[in-house]
């Protein structure tokens, strides 16, 4: 289903099932595995890693079904790339105009020069001892994130 846009409501979760955040995005396309949603930021925001977001950035979501990670690629009010932001996450349920996913803490955020940096190892760390989470959990974040890093090595969608 391509062009038929509507509103979708975004929840991110905790490992426990508890809210992390949530915002409203719009639904792009929804061409099984991908979800792609598309959002606009209707505030300025400071965030510690990728400074200051102004009222107005894009992003372009995607979502895939079948895979332990998210994309988002923020752009400028203007339309220039800001950077990617990735989310190591469980996949994501999606039904009715509402899109759930699990965030697992690890984060990737690529820069327009493709340098790259993984955040919130030490997040993980303490969420695998409060949650106990399963070893085979533990080795499927690590692989995603090396999968990921694959796909920006080689330049594979999304990070074109």
């Amino acid at each position: 289903m391509r062009g038929a846009r509507s509103p979708v409501s975004v929840v991110s979760l905790n490992y426990d099932r508890s809210l992390r955040k949530n915002w409203a995005a719009e639904l792009i396309r929804f061409e099984p595995p991908l979800i792609e949603l598309a959002g606009v930021f209707e505030r300025d925001i400071s965030h510690p890693a990728l400074g200051h977001i102004v009222n107005g950035t894009l992003t372009k979501e995607y979502f895939w079904v079948d895979r332990w990670y998210n994309v988002f690629r923020f752009e400028e009010p203007w339309g220039d790339l800001k950077y990617f932001y990735c989310n190591m996450a469980m996949p994501p349920t999606y039904a009715k105009n509402r899109l759930e996913f699990v965030d697992l803490e690890i984060d990737l955020v690529v820069r327009p020069d493709w340098n790259y940096e993984i955040l919130d190892e030490d997040d993980f760390e303490a969420s695998v001892k409060e949650h106990r989470y399963p070893g085979e959990l533990i080795k499927r974040v690590q692989s995603t994130l090396e999968e990921l890093l694959g796909l920006l090595e080689r330049r594979d969608f999304p990070f074109v």
